[in-house]
């Protein structure tokens, strides 16, 4: 597959702008966008449509217009253009957006990439389409395999059917660890895929200098049961005693949020227990870097950014043993094995009563994250797929090669 030049591509609309040159032109679809939707997949799609366009790359979003409906609007920001659709229904959250499709069929072969984020969304569910009908090398990342708010049973009739075949529609799957890879076996999904950390800026998430509390706990994410904020509260009643002056901070919201209100209120933790809601991403730095732990009792994850972010601040985390925390707080923090109040708990106390033992865990967590998850590298890493991609030459680190003999669309 060789990568058409804009000379040769037909003449653009006026609405998706143009290129020149060897920068290539991306078109990305994705339910989530930050700063319209919180949460870890709309960062990534944000920063790394951001970083693409700094390189000079022509980067234009697809996204549902959760608010105000209408006809769709377009917004340039921050290096990159996105083209806003409205939003019909959100079943489980799960925008659904047609005229993403629609916008799919009419402009796809002006671009040289088309990548989704998520194979449980919609809007993805359009690209595979396209994906399928269309020479543009089509890439997807798998932020997760299982969603955290569509109940059990439907993703149990969903997973082996329809996000099988958008996963299979893909030229390329970037997975952000190799247990996200490995799950895509046991779905049966043999396509190419790479592995492709996700990454923080660590120049803004760093330590900062501020006064850090020795018995404030931190969570940062949406408020959703999948999540496990109910679980940390409870786990906090258990500590209210030995640790009086113990406060747990709580960012974000979400579905949950009325359900957790009101368990504060049975437990009485009015005063231990504060919701702050949405925060701009630029204010959490300092949040972290005041912040004794980060604790995170999800129930199922992608990577966390969050855990990232905490650990670049030097805080030290403690999470449930999912295998992709488990590397990653390997030195920075502690995983509990039992997803119960009181195990969690007790690690908190573990923690709170150990003052140097957190500094070395906070300083090892940064170290870990500097090395490893650096958003500079899964930029160039998620570029070079491209170009591998549209020069059909297959990466060293790919786990799985499309057969070349098969044509495009069919199944093996």
């Amino acid at each position: 597959m060789k990568r058409v030049s804009p000379t040769d591509r037909r003449d653009e609309s006026e609405q998706y702008g143009g290129s020149t040159g060897d920068s290539l032109r991306i078109l990305r679809v994705a339910s989530d966008i930050y700063p319209d939707v919180s949460g870890g997949l709309g960062l990534h799609v944000h920063h790394l449509s951001r970083e693409q366009g700094e390189r000079g790359h022509d980067v234009h979003v697809l996204a549902a217009e959760r608010e105000g409906g209408g006809r769709g609007r377009r917004e340039d920001r921050d290096g990159y253009t996105v083209h806003y659709h409205p939003e019909l229904a959100a079943p489980f959250g799960n925008s659904l957006c047609p005229s993403i499709g629609r916008s799919l069929y009419e402009h796809l072969a002006e671009f040289d990439v088309l990548h989704a984020h998520s194979h449980l969304f919609f809007s993805t569910n359009m690209a595979a389409v396209a994906g399928r009908l269309t020479e543009t090398p089509f890439v997807l990342t798998n932020h997760g395999l299982r969603s955290q708010t569509a109940p059990p049973w439907l993703q149990d009739l969903y997973l082996p059917t329809v996000g099988r075949f958008t996963f299979e529609a893909a030229d390329s799957i970037l997975c952000y660890t190799d247990t996200d890879s490995r799950r895509l076996d046991e779905l049966g999904v043999d396509t190419r895929r790479r592995v492709i950390h996700n990454g923080i800026d660590c120049s803004v998430f760093r330590p900062v200098e501020t006064e850090r509390s020795d018995r404030q706990l931190l969570y940062v994410g949406r408020l959703t049961e999948a999540k496990g904020v109910q679980l940390l509260i409870r786990a906090v009643a258990h500590l209210d005693a030995e640790f009086p002056d113990l406060s747990l901070i709580v960012v974000g919201e979400g579905p949950n949020r009325g359900h957790l209100d009101a368990l504060v209120d049975e437990l009485g933790l009015e005063e231990t227990v504060t919701f702050v809601g949405r925060l701009p991403n630029e204010q959490l730095p300092e949040l972290y870097s005041e912040s004794t732990l980060f604790v995170l009792p999800s129930r199922n994850e992608g990577m966390p950014r969050t855990v990232l972010e905490a650990l670049a601040c030097e805080t030290p985390g403690v999470t449930t043993p999912l295998p992709q925390l488990t590397t990653v707080l390997s030195d920075g923090g502690l995983t509990v094995d039992d997803r119960e109040p009181s195990a969690f708990a007790r690690a908190i106390a573990e923690l709170l009563e150990a003052p140097d033992r957190r500094r070395a865990m906070g300083r090892a967590g940064r170290r870990r994250v500097v090395e490893h998850h650096s958003w500079e590298t899964t930029v160039e890493e998620t570029l070079a797929e491209y170009y591998a991609l549209l020069d059909d030459q297959p990466t060293t680190t790919a786990t799985h090669e499309r057969r070349a003999d098969v044509p495009r669309g069919v199944d093996q």
